[in-house]
């Protein structure tokens, strides 16, 4: 028997809007889905208080079972669903046994539960969260680990996080989405894809995926939408070239080059010293001198210092930028 299951990126919902999120088309190509999943981007406003951490304590409007399997049954077929994190601040990793926060993927139970849990059911979907915000392909090392759980046994991997769309592939005859991109986020971008998404449909006949379609989605004003825009639609097409090589590795190294000038060079110079690499180093020094004598704290921001290295996506790429550097 055919059955179908949903797929979107990431949600944020600040405010409730004064109509329905989804538009009447969307609405009702979702319910023809047996399982709609989303990534619920942040926590619910209102319990407990947030952690320490560095970036912003996102919130959504109003017993840690973060590794465990969640299963339903669909036509007779048993269908696992797991979720996994790269370990940003709230991942319950080797050395964060906390009793609330979410699975880390590169946790070394993790492909042995795949492994389990596919004993327990026919169709294993596995969702992940991880990669570089607004960057339009995938770490090489997200490719592999996502291969990775395809080999345990997951049946479709599903990711977002990067907050844009990147490009998608078969391994093994199951399907990896790098990233969806947002699905509805009420927080508001200067990025031109920012409201633009894709969301996944996967067909299965009994416990065997058939065919999968991706559909590209777009926020107008408040209510989320199937877009119609021909050059997004040309643009996912140029996602899934880019991940072809040679393409992919020229891709790769311009982009960590351009991210370590643009971007992570002056992250490292306020963590470490807090010197502001937009405007001048004398500045930069007077306002640090301003900091320390009457803020009395010193310039090192731990947290932020801690959030580049803790999270392998940034490390990662860090790392190819001042490899690509000393080759120049």
């Amino acid at each position: 028997m055919r059955w179908k299951a949903f797929f979107g990126g990431d949600l944020v919902v600040h405010q409730l809007p004064g109509q329905e999120l989804l538009s009447p088309d969307l609405s009702a190509f979702l319910k023809e889905h047996a399982v709609r999943a989303i990534n619920f981007e942040a926590p619910l406003k209102g319990y407990g208080s947030p952690i320490r951490k560095a970036g912003p304590h996102l919130h959504q409007h109003p017993e840690s079972e973060a590794y465990a399997l969640k299963q339903m049954e669909v036509n007779g077929v048993k269908v696992g669903f797991l979720s996994y994190c790269e370990a940003e601040f709230g991942a319950i990793t080797l050395n964060h046994q906390q009793s609330a926060g979410y699975a880390w993927i590169n946790h070394p139970s993790v492909d042995v539960s795949i492994m389990e849990a596919k004993k327990s059911v026919d169709v294993l979907l596995v969702q992940c969260h991880a990669g570089v915000e607004e960057m339009e392909i995938p770490l090489p090392e997200w490719r592999e680990r996502y291969r990775g759980l395809i080999r345990a046994g997951a049946d479709a991997v599903i990711a977002s996080h990067p907050h844009v769309p990147q490009g998608w592939e078969t391994f093994m005859g199951k399907p990896i989405f790098y990233s969806l991109g947002n699905f509805y986020f009420d927080a508001e971008s200067n990025h031109p894809l920012w409201n633009k998404g894709l969301a996944v449909s996967l067909e299965f006949e009994d416990a065997s995926l058939v065919n999968f379609n991706v559909l590209a989605l777009e926020r107008k004003g408040s209510q989320l939408q199937f877009s119609n825009d021909a050059a997004f639609e040309q643009y996912l097409k140029h996602l899934n070239t880019i991940l072809e090589e040679p393409v992919y590795g020229a891709a790769m190294r311009t982009a960590a080059l351009q991210l370590w000038d643009s971007y992570y060079r002056n992250y490292y110079n306020i963590a470490l010293q807090g010197i502001n690499g937009t405007v001048s180093l004398t500045e930069s020094i007077k306002r640090s001198v301003k900091r320390l004598l009457f803020t009395k704290k010193a310039g090192m921001n731990h947290e932020l210092l801690l959030h580049n290295i803790r999270i392998e996506s940034h490390r990662w790429l860090v790392e190819k930028a001042l490899e690509e550097k000393l080759r120049q």
